[in-house]
Order: C-alpha cells, then sequence, then structure tokens
C-alpha cells in the first residue's frame, strides 16, 4: 500500500517509485492511497482529509479503510492469494530495544502519543551516557517532541563525530514522538550514545501556547534491525 505524504522538505529517496518497482517487478498487488488517491478524489478532497503532512482525519482513516479493506479481501480469498511467486526473503527484521534498564538511575515518564503509549527515560540537566550492554544494529533513536525541550547533541559511540538533535519544534505545543535516525535508517553498529544536557532553542517558537520549564529531555526505545534468521 501506499500511503499519500505530503512532503515539504527535500526527498532524498522516492519510496513511492521503490515500492511500484518492487510490485511490478514481482507481480505484487498494489493499492495506490498516494498519487492514486489525488487522481480518484481530487487534491481538495484528499487535502480536507489530512490533519497535517502524513496522518488523515478520522473522516480520512474511514475513507481510506473502505478503499482498503475490499482489495485485501479479495486477494486474502484467493486460493493460495500469492500462487507461483518466489519473493525475497528479508535479511533483517525490526526490534525494539528498551533503554530504561540502561539508564535506571533516571525517572520515567508515561507517554500516549496518536494512541501509542510509552515509557519515556527523563533527563534534565546533565550529561548522560547510554550503554546498551552490547552492539547492536541501531536504527534510530526515539524521543518526544515536547514544550520542555531544547537542543542537544547525540554522539554514538564517543569520542566520534555528534549530531545536534532539537526536540522542540513549531508543533511541540503537543507532545510528538520523533526518531534520530541513524544513517537515513540504514543503520549502524552502536554500543554507546553519550547524550549531553539540554540547551535552550531561543531561535524555534511554538505556534501555539508556550514554552515549559526546566529544560528536560524525553528518550525511548532504540530501534534495531534484528537478522531475519536469528
Amino acid at each position: 500500500m501506499l500511503h499519500l505524504r505530503r512532503w515539504k522538505g527535500q526527498v532524498y529517496l522516492d519510496f513511492d517509485a521503490l515500492i511500484r518497482r518492487f510490485c511490478a517487478e514481482l507481480g505484487l498487488p498494489l493499492i495506490d492511497l498516494a498519487d492514486g488517491w489525488i487522481a480518484r478524489h481530487g487534491p481538495d478532497q484528499v487535502a480536507a482529509w489530512l490533519r497535517d503532512d502524513v496522518h488523515t482525519t478520522a473522516a480520512g482513516g474511514d475513507v481510506m479503510a473502505e478503499s482498503l479493506a475490499p482489495f485485501l479481501l479479495d486477494w486474502l480469498d484467493r486460493t493460495p492469494c500469492l500462487a507461483g511467486r518466489s519473493l525475497p526473503r528479508p535479511l533483517w527484521r525490526r526490534g525494539v530495544l528498551d533503554t530504561a534498564p540502561a539508564l535506571a538511575g533516571f525517572p520515567l515518564e508515561r507517554h500516549d502519543c496518536t494512541d501509542l503509549p510509552l515509557d519515556y527515560v527523563r533527563l534534565e540537566d546533565a550529561d548522560t551516557l547510554l550503554d546498551l550492554g552490547r552492539t547492536v544494529r541501531a536504527q534510530g533513536l526515539v524521543h518526544l517532541f515536547h514544550p520542555v525541550s531544547g537542543r542537544l547533541t547525540v554522539t554514538p559511540d564517543p569520542p566520534g563525530p555528534g549530531t545536534r538533535l532539537a526536540t522542540i519544534d513549531p508543533f511541540s505545543y503537543v507532545p510528538r514522538i520523533g526518531v534520530l535516525s541513524f544513517d537515513f535508517y540504514r543503520g549502524r553498529d552502536l554500543q554507546r550514545l553519550a547524550i549531553s544536557a539540554a540547551e535552550p532553542a531561543a531561535d524555534i517558537v511554538l505556534l501555539k501556547g508556550s514554552r515549559e520549564n526546566p529544560l528536560r529531555t524525553y528518550l525511548g526505545p532504540v530501534l534495531t534491525l534484528e537478522p531475519a534468521d536469528g
């Protein structure tokens, strides 16, 4: 399934084109709820079904489900639904590694963002070293965009080069889940992360509400890639 995303910044990888090519080469069914959705319903109607660049409103979700359900049922009713197709086996499967045990001295807070409740470690005014205890293939570090947050530096396996990360943006009047990706989600081998104390990001202005104090950073799990045959 292709899902509409209205990217405003530069797109480094045309994911939709890759999916179309993959399905065409393997003879797989594809439902287009991206450009095909706009072609069927028109750009103004589709824009009314989106509440931001990616997520649908309740009405938009209903329309998407009404398109998707008969498509899936049609294929699932076929016996077998993918007869004669030899699909490549994945090399990796996605995993989630909880960071709380490695940061046991820090408080946990539970936040429910977009109906996904997670425990987040709360960091305040000190530099922190996250030691995972083993080397993992890490895709990214989950964090919260939050009105109490600022800018920090995340350094994989110090003393290597660090990455500046803003955990506040103009939309952070509503806490949201963010991910600091490693190598554009291709992943990298990782055992430790050095995380600096947050600094104020005075140049970032919330579109609604006001900032909160004191500065805090909320870290969630590490997204990993595990061998598919493991």
